[in-house]
This record gives structure tokens, C-alpha cells and sequence, in this order.
């Protein structure tokens, strides 16, 4: 501060020196101000300098456990204040084993990371980039069940080590944030089964970014992001078996007294690779806000799974294979499944469970524009089960392809009422097909494209593409309103047919009829087992006091197909109408004689 002081008076003097100058010279004062310049330019010039971060590094430069160049003591380093970075510089001849590795055997909890530092792995001068890390950090001799690096300072980074056979891997614990663990390598090596989480990000806006992570039997989680607007991303994440685990938990805490909001919220989990697992991405515990996308799982029991009061999510853009109970399982209400960037595709769903591709138990959920297909379950199922956040209502199902699925393509079971499954503007309708029959050879003819349990109630079903099941019933259920008839599909230009017809509902009420056409050779000839290939349009009717109206409207149509119809009165869509071939019009031209 003296410094300063000194400075400051100097400027003082400097400026009463200039002034005092200038007013007892006879010399024009412009000219005397040029030569004072170029006097003062010749002189040092004071700055006042900004405060700058000063980064100082002690280096590691043994194997051993502790004392003088042990991790051990560079970590008692930082958190003394004397250095905020740890560099790796262990000599060859601590090589273990000529692999290439030079391992750190821990025989005790290391000393908790403090302050905000930098433990790079990356410095060992024989790193070899995507060949792994070559700092093994192991745990397997610790007689109780410890945590491999642990940090509370905010705004620390691990880099580039392997971690293998403590309780935790990494850790960060601090309200500050910012924390980073990217390029590690984590799991069990010696056998040890103990590493319950391999890294656990309870610090806001932190980061777990490009490791690879092997889980075993005891493994609860691959990476547990627990603070808001953590993100996990470009991560390999390698289970044991489909029966243990979870790949990356997105974990909140129950708030005090029950309620909303949760405390954590706006986390992003995003092209991960996940395989071989219990449950490739999990939301619960009253997380919300939070975005998984462009996230890759194979052979998982669950792909996706979101429970626990867990809303307002975002599942968008993961591709989700071979999983063994279902592909994505939603329990809570108000999230969106597919669509913003891209849907989520759902395949081969085969094991020992339902093996749906997508099953949404909670209510008020979007699933749009996603694709399930192939799976040894249905394609979507839509119902109430014990342990859901809310019962399974007021879903909207639009733009999504549901096809040769071996059960149905969309279930609206266990009391799901006031759903939506289609729409009535362009591009809202679903593709809907029942079992491939490949798959189902000897059963065809005993499935449907929709099936709507008898508890299932005011489900809309409009503007969809349901079809190419041969023998199999397009809607199916035993509580729905009755299906309208077509009394005609006259053709009288080419390219367009006037359908008639009758519908039957409540005394004075609005019923919207829709209209269908289908190649001819995939339709039957009962009222029940018809389908919708092509939606063409739809006409409102008003019924009388006995609840009975007509109908006639001009569609554009495919010469050679059938026509059938579905009624929605009451909030509530029926069942296909008997298929109608299409009579064309003769025109007879007089003869002039």
C-alpha cells in the first residue's frame, strides 16, 4: 500500500509542477504542454496492475502411498493454500509391471481436496490419450470402504486417472459448483465389488464429461448427478448384467414436509453410451427440468425410466435397444417423450418382462415422434399401476410410429381415460399397425392395432394411420360407443367418393365421423376386424332427440380400396365400421340418331 501512496503523490506533484510552469513562461502554453510530454515520456510509467489468479503446480513423482512427491502430500499441498494444481511426473522405473501404468496404492482415505485445484493425470509424460489413463488410483487396499478423490472446494477438475475399488470414485460435495471430472477411467479391478457409485456430482453445474466406467454386482450407479444443471455427457457406461445398476441417476432428495419444488432441477444427460445394465438413465426423486437426450442403451432391464414425482423432463433423440422389460417407463406426469431435437426409437424389446417399447403410467405426459417398433410387447401402453405419481390421464400421443410390434401397437389399459391419441390437425395422426405377422404366424387374426381395456374410459383416437394387421381388429374393446355405419361410397368422378351413412350416440349430441380408406385385400367383412389405412377426412353431425343422425360428405379416395369409419361422441372413439367398397357411377350418353 506504501507503493500507492507514493504513487499518488508523485501524480499530485506532477500536475502542480505542470501547471506552475506553464503560468510563469512567456512561452505560448500549448508549446509548453508538447515539451513537458516529451520530458515526462522519457520516464518510467506507474500502472496500476489488476489482481491476477497465480497458479502454482507440485508435481507427484512417486508411486508411494505417502511422504515427500506422493499424491498424499500434494493434496496436503493444495489444501494448505501453497499450490492449486497437481502435475504427474513418476519416473519409469515405477512402472507397474511393464503395462505402461504406474500405480498408487492407497492405503488410507486420502486427504479431502479443500480449495479449488486441478489433479491432472494427463501430465504423466508417457500419457497416451485415447489408450486410457495411466495414473491408477487404487483402493483395493484400504480395510474400509473409502472414497477415491474427494472435493469440497468448488471448481476442481480430475482428469485423465484411473480409479478402480473404493466405495466412491470421485466426488464432489460443495455448494459452489463448477466441478469437472472428464477422460477417467472407473470401476472394480481387483475384485474387491465395493465401488458402490463411481462418480457422484453433488455440486451444481458440474460436469462428468468423456470417461469410461465399468460397474459390477454392487455397483448402484455409473455417475449420480444430485446438483441442479449438472450434465453428463459422452460418457461409456459398461454394466455387469441387466439385473444390477443404474448407468447415470439423476437423484434429488425429498423436500422437507413432501411437496414441490425439488432442489434438484435442469440437469442434462446427453450422448452417452450405455450398455448392459439395470437401468441405462433413471429421473426420481422429485427431480425435474431435466433433458435426456441423444443417449445410446443396449440391454438394459429399463432403457429410460422416470419415477418418483420426477416432471417436466425432456426425453428426446435416444435410441433405446434389447431391453428386457420395457425401452422407456414414464411414472410420473407432465413430461414430454420425443420430439424437440428428434423422437426417441425404441427397438427389440425381448426378456422375461412386459417388453413394451413405451410405457406411460403417470399423467399429462406429451409422446411425440417417437418410433417403437419390433419389440415382444406392445408398441405404447398407456395405464394405472400401484406406485405411479398420478393416474394415466390426459397423455396426448401424436406423430409417432408404432409398428410391428408382437402385442398391440397402442394399449389403453387400467383405467386411462382422457387421453388423446392422434388429433385433428396435420401431421398430429400416429402410424399404428398390431403383431407383425412374422412374428405371430399362428395367431393372426387374434390381435389388434388398439386395444382399450373395459376399465379404460373418454379416450379420443383421431386422424391416425391404423392398418396392416391381415385378420387382426383395428380398435378393439368392449365398453366404446357404438361404430357408425356406411350406407354408400359412390364414386361419382374419378378420384373421389361421397360417403352416406348413420350414426348412432346421446340424445343431441355432436359426433365427429371420420373417414378411412384401405387396400382391398387387407380388410374383412365383419363390422369389428376393420382397419384405417389412409385417414381422408372427417364430417360433424348433430344426433336427435333419439340420438340419430346421417351423414354425407365428398372425400378424395384411391380407386379399388374400401372405406370404413369411426364416431366420436362424448370424448370417446369406437370401433371401425364394416368395410365398404366403393360403387362408381355410370354415365350414359344419348345416342343421336
Amino acid at each position: 500500500m506504501n507503493v500507492i501512496r507514493d504513487l499518488k503523490n508523485w501524480k499530485s506533484k506532477l500536475e502542480i509542477s505542470v501547471f506552475a510552469s506553464i503560468k510563469n513562461s512567456s512561452v505560448h502554453p500549448l508549446r509548453q504542454v508538447r515539451r513537458l510530454a516529451n520530458k515526462q515520456a522519457s520516464k518510467p510509467v506507474f500502472e496500476m496492475l489488476e489482481e491476477r489468479q497465480h497458479f502454482s503446480i507440485v508435481t507427484v513423482t512417486t508411486t508411494a502411498d505417502s511422504g515427500t512427491g506422493s499424491l498424499r502430500s500434494a493434496i496436503q499441498a493444495v489444501d494448505a493454500g501453497k499450490d492449486n494444481t497437481i502435475d504427474f511426473d513418476i519416473p519409469t522405473s515405477q512402472e507397474s509391471g511393464g503395462l505402461g501404468m504406474w500405480m498408487i496404492n492407497v492405503k488410507s482415505a486420502l486427504p479431502t481436496l479443500t480449495k479449488p485445484a486441478l489433479i491432472d493425470g494427463t501430465s504423466q509424460p508417457s500419457y497416451q490419450g485415447p489408450y486410457g489413463p495411466r495414473i491408477d488410483l487404487n483402493g483395493s487396499e484400504t480395510t474400509t470402504a473409502v472414497v477415491g478423490l474427494e472435493a469440497t472446494g468448488g471448481n476442481t477438475t480430475i482428469r485423465g486417472l484411473s480409479i478402480g475399488d473404493f466405495s466412491t470414485g470421485v466426488e464432489f460435495s460443495d455448494s459452489t459448483g463448477g466441478d469437472l471430472v472428464k477422460g477417467c477411467e472407473l470401476g472394480n479391478y481387483a475384485g474387491t465389488n465395493r465401488m458402490a457409485t463411481d462418480i457422484l456430482l453433488d455440486s451444481p453445474h458440474s460436469t462428468a464429461t468423456g470417461n469410461i466406467i465399468y460397474l459390477q454386482q454392487s455397483t448402484y450407479s455409473g455417475i449420480q448427478a444430485a446438483g441442479s444443471y449438472d450434465s453428463v455427457s459422452n460418457n461409456n457406461i459398461n454394466g455387469f448384467d441387466y439385473s444390477y445398476g443404474v448407468g447415470v441417476d439423476v437423484e434429488g432428495v425429498e423436500p422437507s414436509g413432501g411437496g414441490f419444488p425439488s432442489n434438484v432441477t435442469g440437469v442434462t444427460v446427453a450422448n452417452n453410451a450405455i450398455n448392459t445394465i439395470g437401468t441405462g438413465v433413471c429421473s426420481d426423486n422429485f427431480t425435474n427440468d431435466n433433458t435426456i437426450s441423444g443417449n445410446t442403451i443396449d440391454d438394459a432391464d429399463t432403457g429410460i425410466l422416470v419415477e418418483n414425482y420426477s416432471s417436466n423432463n425432456t426425453l428426446t433423440n435416444n435410441v433405446v435397444t434389447s431391453s428386457n422389460l420395457t425401452g422407456i417407463s414414464v411414472l410420473s406426469s407432465y413430461n414430454t417423450i420425443g420430439k424437440v431435437g428428434s423422437g426417441n426409437t425404441v427397438t427389440e424389446s425381448f426378456g422375461t418382462g412386459t417388453c413394451d417399447g413405451i410405457d406411460i403410467y403417470g399423467g399429462y405426459n406429451s409422446i411425440i415422434g417417437n418410433t417403437s417398433s419390433d419389440n415382444a410387447g406392445a408398441g405404447l401402453v398407456i395405464s394405472y399401476i400401484d406406485g405411479a405419481d398420478n393416474f394415466a390421464v390426459h397423455n396426448t400421443v401424436q406423430d409417432n410410429t408404432l409398428d410391428d410390434n408382437q402385442g398391440p401397437g397402442v394399449v389403453l389399459g387400467n383405467d386411462a381415460s382422457n387421453n388423446l391419441i392422434g388429433g385433428t390437425s396435420t401431421g398430429q395422426g400416429n402410424v399404428i399397425t398390431g403383431p407383425d405377422e412374422t412374428l405371430n404366424g399362428a395367431n393372426i387374426g387374434s390381435f389388434v392395432d388398439v386395444s382399450v381395456d373395459s376399465t379404460a374410459s373418454s379416450n379420443e383416437i383421431l386422424g391416425n394411420s391404423i392398418s396392416d394387421s391381415p385378420g387382426s381388429f383395428g380398435i378393439s374393446g368392449t365398453s366404446l360407443p357404438e361404430a357408425p355405419t356406411i350406407s354408400a361410397a359412390v364414386a361419382p368422378i374419378a378420384g373421389a367418393a361421397t360417403i352416406t351413412g348413420t350414426v348412432h350416440s346421446t340424445a343431441f349430441t355432436t359426433v365427429r365421423v371420420e373417414l378411412f380408406a384401405s387396400p382391398a385385400e387387407s380388410s374383412q367383412a365383419t363390422p369389428l376386424d376393420n382397419e384405417g389405412a389412409t385417414y381422408l377426412g372427417y364430417v360433424n353431425v348433430t344426433t336427435n332427440l333419439f340420438g340419430n343422425a346421417t351423414y354425407s360428405t365428398t372425400v378424395a379416395r384411391t380407386p379399388g380400396e374400401v372405406i370404413t369409419a369411426t364416431a366420436t361422441s362424448n370424448g370417446t372413439t369406437s370401433e371401425f365400421s364394416k368395410a365398404v367398397t366403393e360403387t362408381r357411377l355410370s354415365v350414359i350418353v344419348p345416342r343421336h340418331i
